[in-house]
């Protein structure tokens, strides 16, 4: 159905984005959908908020962000606010890492954009416009000036680069600004993390045995941990084994599980495992508001499945374990763009019973663990990023 409504505020901003100004010393910067402050937006905006060149704003839909940013001492806006869509208007970069609505679909409107992404896609992705004509053309002709897509390697960028309409952005091959802690987790002490997220990593570093990460994608039926557990109880098993050893399974699920994120309400088997999971010692259930990346430097040791938190973790050539249950179904729909019997560069686990004896046999002899796949990992990263730029490609862009 016509959304007349939609129709006359986008006719509205191209007029306005024809009158106002647009000043190269404003720049906006926004993530999820306006509901985070997270991801690859966030520590490029830390970092151009360090630089000190730019009038730097961090355009959001939440008020807990405002309020927080606030108490932080940041410009920070109310996207789609009469002040938040002026400087919207004004600002000659829009940046974001999922789409334009993270900073404002209006505002945005004919300024230059900046697509800093949200990982490597290992899942397969169709086009956003399924059948383009005139009309889609003609659009993104009026409405698209100058846009950039940040990708850590050509070889694979056009995965992503065929999901927007033609030509929309040029690439830029540069790693994700996410990942500069996952390069080397003396950032960290730059203040590139939220209070809470401080909170978590005194947690993490206190631990006196290993910490692993378990931090899988999302699915259309909003399920992701522990897949082929019908029984939650058999998490206690897992539990004595990391108490024994002194360590701790710290886990996430996806941000679209949550109902920060989609608005969904939990049903039974959400508040199922969630509950098992909090009842546990030795589990650690992040929320919504963490950003991974944060927490994955002090994993000693990644689970997940067919997320890009698997590329990413490459960079520190700590091991990993493939734990798919649902790979047969998750190949047909929505299906993988790499065959997962050639990726040789991690450990696997089909069952949670496999997964068991995996995380145990790497507690008792972490070295040997470690050193199977070393070389594969290493080779697969140099594959998967082609530098270790992380903020100088992009500032070149707007400097």
């Amino acid at each position: 159905m016509f959304n007349f409504k939609r129709f006359f505020l986008l006719t509205l901003s191209f007029i306005i984005s024809l009158i106002i100004p647009r000043s190269k010393n404003i720049i906006v910067v926004g993530s999820r959908d306006g509901k985070r402050f997270a991801d690859n937006s966030r520590y490029l905006f830390y970092y151009l908020n360090k630089e000190k060149k730019f009038k730097i704003i961090w355009l959001t839909k939440s008020k807990k962000i405002q309020s927080y940013l606030r108490m932080q001492n940041f410009e920070v806006l109310i996207s789609n606010s009469a002040i938040g869509l002026y400087y919207g208007f004004r600002a000659k970069y829009h940046i974001f890492d999922y789409s334009e609505y993270d900073t404002s679909e209006f505002s945005s409107m004919r300024a230059h954009k900046i697509n800093l992404g949200h990982g490597i896609y290992i899942k397969k992705v169709t086009s956003r416009v399924k059948n383009p004509n005139f009309l889609n053309d003609t659009y993104n002709y009026f409405v698209n000036k100058k846009n950039f897509h940040i990708y850590p390697n050509k070889k694979y960028a056009t995965h992503i680069l065929n999901y927007f309409p033609k030509n929309k952005y040029k690439l830029i091959v540069s790693n994700f600004t996410r990942n500069i802690f996952l390069h080397d987790r003396k950032y960290i002490n730059w203040g590139y993390t939220t209070t809470y997220e401080n909170k978590i990593l005194k947690r993490l570093k206190s631990i006196k045995g290993k910490r692993i990460g378990y931090f899988p994608t999302w699915r259309k039926d909003y399920q992701d941990l522990f897949l082929d557990l019908k029984n939650y109880g058999k998490l206690k098993k897992l539990n004595d084994i990391l108490k024994k050893n002194d360590s701790f399974l710290v886990l996430k699920h996806h941000s679209n599980h949550f109902k920060e994120d989609s608005a969904k309400n939990f049903n039974n088997k959400d508040v199922a495992i969630n509950f098992s999971l909090n009842k546990l010692s030795n589990f650690i259930n992040l929320n919504y508001d963490t950003d991974l990346n944060t927490v994955m430097c002090y994993c000693d040791l990644l689970i997940s499945d067919y997320s890009g938190a698997i590329i990413d973790y490459l960079i520190t050539n700590r091991p990993i374990i493939l734990y798919t249950p649902d790979i047969k179904k998750y190949e047909k729909d929505p299906g993988l763009f790499f065959n997962y019997n050639n990726l040789n560069f991690s450990h696997k686990a089909v069952k949670y019973e496999t997964l068991i004896n995996l995380i145990n046999e790497y507690l008792e002899d972490c070295n040997k663990f470690s050193k199977k796949y070393y070389y594969q990992r290493k080779r697969m990263k140099n594959i998967f990023f082609e530098n270790n730029s992380f903020f100088t490609k992009i500032t070149n862009l707007i400097n």
